[in-house]
């Protein structure tokens, strides 16, 4: 009897749930050659094909990098992503669009000729081959041109000139430092939790804008780790001082307060011929190769420990073969987090490498013979940060405890709305991290 080869097999399955998917509401939809989509879509950071790997989008040289530049950018904005195929199949053709949003990631008003010099459709035509590797795949890589306005941009990428065809979207800030933040990260103002959350205390100097309403023309986002999912945003200014044109946001209500979490947890898949940090067990026969990590716990009970993370990110490397990444192989990835099942609450294994949100994809399901929480997820080789999130409890963290001790990075971004514009610019943007 003639035997399928087991590659063929993994990506056939892979390839039969990538139909082109068009999402509405507040998800991915239609779109025009101008960048158009729906009135009330929500343009997030989703993938919308199997076979779409590893997306990243890097300011400079540093994979660390969030996707936040200013308008003056020293550095180009690259993204990369790989798209799996068989041996002898030709990934096709892939396009992109930029489409300008307002603070809520909803299509502003302007047209394409209003933020980019160039007809709004980008062909993406630098590709390279994966060599050697078990999971064949190509990996294509472009630079994001420049924009004549700042704000939010939504990177719409497509296939085969098909725009309803559209395989993942991917958020970029770019700003223009006109309004001017100084912010500091405390212990929370709330004696019950103090020790579990951070506050967020900061100042937005408008001196150089013309604000006629400041407290209404000012919005304000704050993220942690460069999560959406936890954002606070509608943050109202606690004073508003107008002969030295500033607004201050002090604690009120403890609206501008983090859970803490905890330090990340971390793996290393960068060899799969020896046993990586937190990798338990590795199946060479499988295609994909089969990295089986160590059975992990709750810590919320434990005492705060202190060491260096990525604060959720991760990098691509093939530890056997040193040089271009096009060496890494995918690997499936098996989590196991040992726990009592939460009824009426979902969890979620999450870092960078899956745009740090709550995703059928990430899902973890409870195996009662196990008495524990897995998921299967396929990954490039490397070294990974990632942590379980609790949807359904009031606290996210809820296997990783809170501690005010916790090195987080906080964002701060200031978007106003001039008179007579059409959108929301972004005009203040400033990072920093707890202790």
């Amino acid at each position: 009897m003639h035997r399928r080869n087991p590659l063929f097999i993994f990506l056939i399955c892979l390839m039969a749930a990538c139909a082109p998917v068009i999402r509405t509401g507040s998800e991915v939809g239609n779109t025009s050659s101008g960048g158009g989509g729906t009135p009330n879509q929500i343009y997030e950071d989703a993938i919308f094909a199997d076979n779409i790997q590893t997306v990243r989008l890097t300011y400079g040289n540093d994979p660390l990098y969030s996707a936040v530049a200013p308008m003056a950018q020293q550095q180009p904005l690259v993204l990369s992503f790989d798209v799996l195929t068989l041996s002898d199949e030709n990934a096709g053709t892939y396009q992109f669009q930029l489409i300008h949003c307002n603070a809520d990631w909803r299509k502003s008003n302007l047209y394409t000729i209003d933020y980019l010099t160039a007809y709004n459709e980008f062909n993406i035509t630098n590709e390279a081959f994966s060599v050697n590797t078990k999971v064949p795949y190509t990996q294509f890589r472009f630079q994001i041109p420049p924009v004549k306005m700042p704000g939010n941009y939504a990177i719409q990428v497509y296939r085969d000139n098909d725009e309803t065809d559209v395989v993942f979207t991917k958020r970029l800030m770019i700003y223009q430092p006109l309004a001017g933040i100084s912010a500091e990260v405390l212990r929370s103002s709330s004696v019950a939790e103090r020790d579990m959350r951070h506050q967020i205390e900061f100042l937005v100097d408008y001196s150089s804008l013309n604000l006629p309403n400041p407290l209404n023309d000012v919005q304000v986002m704050i993220r942690q780790n460069q999560q959406w999912f936890n954002a606070i945003t509608d943050l109202k200014p606690t004073f508003v001082r107008e002969q030295d044109r500033q607004l201050e946001y002090r604690n009120f209500n403890f609206d501008n307060n983090f859970f803490a979490g905890n330090e990340y947890r971390y793996f290393d898949i960068r060899t799969v011929h020896a046993f990586g940090q937190n990798v338990a067990d590795v199946n060479l026969e499988q295609v994909p190769v089969e990295a089986m990590l160590l059975p992990d716990r709750s810590r919320r009970n434990d005492a705060y420990s202190q060491y260096q993370d990525q604060n959720g990110a991760f990098f691509v490397e093939n530890a056997e073969r040193r040089g271009n990444e096009l060496n890494a192989d995918y690997v499936m990835t098996n989590f196991l987090l040992k726990a009592d099942e939460l009824p009426g609450s979902e969890v979620y294994v999450t870092g960078a490498f899956n745009n740090r949100a709550m995703m059928p994809a990430n899902r973890m399901q409870y195996d009662a013979t196990l008495q524990a929480y897995t998921a299967r997820i396929l990954l490039k080789q490397g070294f990974y940060n990632y942590m379980y999130y609790v949807k359904g409890e009031q606290n996210p963290y809820f296997f990783e405890g809170n501690y005010f001790q916790t090195e987080d990075q906080y964002e701060i971004f200031v978007y106003v709305r001039p008179i007579g514009a059409r959108a929301d610019l972004l005009v203040g943007y400033t990072s920093l991290f707890s202790r």
